[in-house]
């Protein structure tokens, strides 16, 4: 869940002009060329008049009421736990190989939280990697309850949360929210998207144990991918079974792949636009039909047009505080594997990053069409 675009990777260190809140020295990243602009991070100025403009009008399109979802990850800070995981998933858009960065203290992490907390911060969202595999995690979601957190999440494959026990644990130090990989109902596809022959048995229960928990908010997040396209509507049923017999607050959120990371290496996953329309729409459709709440991410909106206020780009990204030491290190690597067609200058959604370099190589760029605003 990362939201906000990454700094540009400054070529001198320069002390920010506007008083944030300078952290120490973060292991691992003493040479890195982007520790300034990891050091200087500092929560937006606007935060309240955001999420003011943005929730109220949110969310509410078909039968599937999606605020509570705004309203869970409003006011959110991200913190990376871990960049270590215990799975190798072809689509990973985090890790491209290559040894992890160390992890970062836990005062350290306290700190971002501590400083998030005073400008306007009332809730933190641990991710990874998978932040299950570092130990002391529910000692720490405890530390942030501490520290004045209203709320915390957890991004999660789930594997170690098959047991009831170990759920119980997190839930227990409070985490009220997860947001749980689950990209197809087809165990074969889900086995071969995560290189992991034990993902669906061992996801299943623990989607079990979470959904439990009435007060929990479980979001389920799936890639939209070639192997996931036939059975995306099958997903919005299988996601909806869940909430008919849970206790917690669930929804969905469908995902387009990132060709970046693990993912640029597997082409086999990579569909046309054009060819992801139709079951996406149908998706959104049978979403609508049962009042699922559902979002999408990472679809670009010159092409995937008409679901505006469920896209999580265009009603939340401002309203997020992104502390992600993965998105740091990739920063780079990010301005590198986006483009900015000559459509985009007329487009209305200015602050989009552009298109993936690797999509309009392949594919060329007359899928891509500017915005423009209704008068």
């Amino acid at each position: 869940m990362s939201f906000r675009r990454p700094p540009r990777a400054t070529a001198r260190s320069e002390s920010p002009s506007d008083g944030a809140v300078l952290h120490g020295p973060l292991p691992g990243l003493a040479d890195h060329p982007l520790r300034v602009d990891y050091e200087a991070l500092a929560p937006p100025r606007d935060l309240a008049v955001n999420v003011a403009k943005r929730v109220a009008r949110t969310g509410r399109r078909g039968g599937g009421d999606a605020r509570f979802l705004f309203e869970t990850i409003a006011g959110t800070v991200t913190l990376p736990w871990t960049m270590r995981c215990n799975q190798r998933c072809r689509y990973c858009a985090v890790r491209g190989g290559g040894t992890p960065p160390l992890d970062p203290s836990e005062a350290y992490l306290a700190a971002l939280a501590a400083d998030a907390k005073k400008g306007g911060f009332r809730k933190a969202f641990l991710v990874g990697g998978e932040p299950t595999v570092r130990p002391g995690l529910a000692a720490f979601v405890r530390r942030l309850r501490t520290l004045g957190m209203e709320g915390v999440a957890l991004g999660t494959n789930a594997l170690a949360l098959a047991s009831v026990s170990a759920t119980e644990r997190l839930v227990e130090a409070g985490v009220d929210a997860f947001s749980l990989s689950l990209d197809s109902p087809d165990e074969a596809v889900q086995a071969f998207l995560t290189r992991n022959p034990a993902n669906p048995a061992r996801v299943a229960r623990a989607v079990e144990a979470i959904a439990c928990h009435g007060h929990v908010v479980l979001l389920f997040f799936a890639l939209v991918c070639r192997q996931t396209l036939p059975g995306l509507v099958r997903l919005v049923e299988h996601v909806d079974a869940v909430r008919g017999r849970a206790r917690a607050r669930v929804a969905l959120c469908l995902t387009g792949l990132k060709p970046v990371g693990a993912a640029a290496r597997h082409p086999e996953l990579h569909a046309r636009f054009w060819e992801m329309r139709p079951p996406w729409e149908a998706a959104l459709r049978r979403a609508d039909a049962l009042g699922l709440p559902l979002l999408d991410f990472n679809l670009p909106a010159c092409v995937f047009r008409g679901n505006e206020d469920r896209r999580w780009e265009h009603n939340i990204e401002e309203a997020v505080w992104n502390a992600d030491l993965g998105i740091l290190f990739r920063a780079p690597a990010y301005e590198r594997d986006h483009v900015r067609l000559p459509v985009c200058a007329r487009c209305v959604f200015e602050e989009c990053p552009g298109v993936y370099r690797g999509y309009v190589e392949r594919w060329g760029a007359t899928e891509f069409h500017a915005r423009r605003r209704r008068r």
